[in-house]
């Protein structure tokens, strides 16, 4: 189980993630790649997102867990990340995208 912000997120809701991210953050500097995974699980709302780096030691490799899309928004807005380049173009088909931005497009 994990905490995030108060809520509880069970071990079967994180293992339940589905990939949604359409790889908009990803990026090569000519020497290393950065790349970023977007992940939600519509039930609970918990979201992922995962960042590696395939060298660069100023690149981001941290796992951010947050309680609901809402949240996700939010911090892309404090740090100044647009959340609808990281989508990419939406899979209208994917019950799971379509979840995400529905929680944040009304």
């Amino acid at each position: 189980m994990r905490i995030i912000n108060g809520k509880k997120f069970y071990q079967a809701q994180i293992d339940n993630v589905v990939t949604i991210d359409g790889n908009g953050w990803d990026r090569y500097n000519g020497q290393n790649y950065q790349w970023y995974t977007l992940k939600y699980e519509p039930e609970s709302g918990l979201v992922i997102l995962d960042a590696n780096n395939s060298g660069d030691c100023y690149g981001d490799y941290k796992t951010r867990y947050f309680e609901s899309p809402e949240a996700f928004a939010a911090w892309c807005a404090k740090c100044d990340r647009n959340w609808q380049k990281l989508l990419g173009d939406i899979d209208e088909s994917n019950q799971a995208v379509m979840a995400f931005v529905n929680a944040l497009v009304k």
